[in-house]
């Protein structure tokens, strides 16, 4: 009936939510595996599905669909991962393309705050909370 949740999910289109009949299924017969067998995942995507729960699911799935290493693509930034999703090579470039200008927007303002309040870098946060205080005193 079950081969696994993983390969029926890309086989047969189960929905994510469908892991808990498996579960279920796991706990009520004789399977001779484990659960992380049963259900299909590496050990580290069994354990980060113990953590996070079907959150992760999506995520397992989208790696194993494209042959993306799972470990690799959790420790990717969510603007990376957004573009390993994207099948359009003109919206990535576009999306890096804006990161770029508002990462340079920050740094200008960063700049600026700094030299209006004559910090150094690291940033002396305590330091400008301390000033404001004592400006409003």
């Amino acid at each position: 009936m079950y081969k696994n949740f993983v390969l029926d999910c890309l086989e047969e289109g189960l929905f994510v939510d469908e892991i808990d009949d498996y579960v279920e299924y796991w706990h009520t017969h004789e399977t001779n595996m484990s659960l992380c067998e049963f259900l299909g995942f590496t050990d580290e995507e069994y354990s980060d599905w113990l953590i996070y729960g079907n959150d992760v699911v999506r995520d397992i799935l989208y790696c194993r669909r494209h042959s993306i290493n799972y470990h690799d693509y959790i420790n990717m930034s969510s603007g990376d991962k957004i573009a390993a999703r994207s099948y359009n090579l003109e919206e990535v470039k576009k999306y890096k393309k804006r990161w770029r200008i508002k990462k340079n927007k920050l740094e200008k303002i960063a700049q600026r705050v700094m030299t209006k309040y004559k910090l150094h870098p690291p940033v002396d946060m305590m330091g400008l909370i301390q000033e404001k205080r004592n400006n409003l005193c």
